[in-house]
């Protein structure tokens, strides 16, 4: 697939004729696991999505927590000046601040912390 803007190591990725011909017959879907868990909250919202010996928590109750824990997140990543927010959109800038910080903060080094430097420094951004 050509799309791939930072491909991973070991990972084999389609063709965009095939990636195009799955999407066409219904065996990928165009959504992330975000749509997926949204989606089943609302159509069964009381049903455990995470059981443990301790605790347990309905499709409901991790879509509100998800949800909290990335808003929590982005307005951390703003406060520190880390990422930039285009008000009409949903795209995030990494600013030069964050490229610096990031990579350090989620326990990057070497080469990896490069790579996310240098994709920031070309205009790369996140949705």
């Amino acid at each position: 697939m050509e799309t791939i803007r930072n491909p991973l190591e070991k990972v084999v990725y389609q063709s965009d004729e095939r990636a195009a011909r799955y999407l066409e017959n219904g065996a990928w879907v165009p959504s992330t696991v975000g749509d997926a868990l949204r989606a089943t909250a609302r159509r069964v919202p009381g049903k455990p999505a995470f059981v443990s010996d301790e605790h347990s928590m309905s499709f409901a109750q991790l879509d509100e927590a998800t949800e909290r824990l990335g808003a929590a997140l982005l307005e951390a990543l703003l406060q520190r000046g880390w990422v930039d927010k285009d008000l009409d959109s949903r795209a995030l800038s990494v600013t030069r601040k964050g490229a610096r910080q990031f990579p350090a903060f989620f326990g990057m080094s070497g080469e990896a912390a490069a790579d996310a430097v240098d994709w920031n420094q070309q205009g790369g951004h996140a949705a």
